[in-house]
């Protein structure tokens, strides 16, 4: 890995994956006060309710849920379980964080409190396991996709959501950085959060890893990485409202049309497990 800049960026000029040496370095959640969880659910949720319905409608194509046993890491409050289990699909979750654990329990939602993959026994079988924005927060992503493998039936399938390192907000992020403006690129790489960002993969760099595991690429495509409704709170999560917030708000009110047709910073991926053990 070489250094960029600022300092706690790295990126292998072989691979073209991106690191860096924020804190969290396993995953692990650190105690802080940083994000007003109320306002990330409000700020989140109109996205993500219609990426997940258009992931669902995709992994569909690949394979029937009615009846499949899913697995949902870092589950959150259950937004993507909700939205599975009304395919028939057996769905349950894990989520280290134990008051947002509880809040998806009582929607409904089959969540365990811990950590992935030492909270799921190497006996289950999942027909379906998925990361949605999780992935890049685990230190050893290897491990996680090995345990997924293990975790599978042959044809199972691994499904990530992840921001992606040749979207256009992390390219002007990066070209911004370069000349001494830092906000936006730690933004991205949620520097100061309870959990940062550990890795930025792309579709290249997160089909190599899956591959060495054993899975190969059914499915990689765009999804939408902003929206509008829900936006001013997403903004505000992690600061109250001021002049900088009300800029950056509206930059990105004013970019969002561009950004439907530009390079998105959200990629779904798909992958299958292959037959052998």
């Amino acid at each position: 890995m070489r250094r960029q800049y600022p300092e706690w960026v790295l990126r292998c000029p072989g691979c073209g994956l991106w690191r860096s040496t924020l804190g969290a370095e396993d995953g692990r959640l650190a105690p802080s006060e940083a994000i007003d969880e109320a306002r990330r659910a409000e700020g989140l949720r109109p996205l993500r309710d219609g990426n997940n319905r258009k992931e669902i409608g995709l992994i569909s194509r690949l394979r029937p849920l009615e009846g499949a046993r899913v697995l949902d890491v870092g589950a959150g409050h259950g937004w993507f379980l909700e939205a599975v289990g009304r395919t028939g699909a057996r769905a349950e979750g894990v989520e280290p964080d134990e008051r947002i654990a509880e809040s998806a329990r009582a929607n409904g939602a089959r969540v365990t409190t811990g950590y992935f993959p030492e909270a799921v026994s190497r006996a289950s079988c999942f027909d379906v396991i998925s990361f949605h924005d999780v992935l890049e927060h685990i230190g050893d992503v290897s491990r996680a996709v090995s345990a997924c493998r293990e975790r599978l039936g042959p044809g199972g399938l691994l499904v990530v959501t992840a921001p992606d390192a040749r979207g256009t907000l992390f390219l002007i992020a990066r070209v911004l950085a370069m000349l001494r403006i830092e906000g936006p690129l730690e933004r991205l790489w949620q520097r100061g959060y309870p959990s940062p960002h550990v890795s930025y993969f792309d579709r290249f760099t997160l089909e190599r890893i899956a591959a060495r595991q054993g899975f190969r690429r059914r499915l990689c495509v765009p999804l939408p990485s902003l929206a509008l409704r829900g936006l001013w709170a997403r903004v505000h999560m992690d600061r109250p409202p001021g002049f900088g917030s009300t800029v950056l708000f509206l930059a990105l009110f004013a970019a969002w049309a561009a950004l439907r047709i530009l390079p998105s910073d959200q990629r779904l991926h798909v992958f299958e497990r292959g037959s052998e053990a």
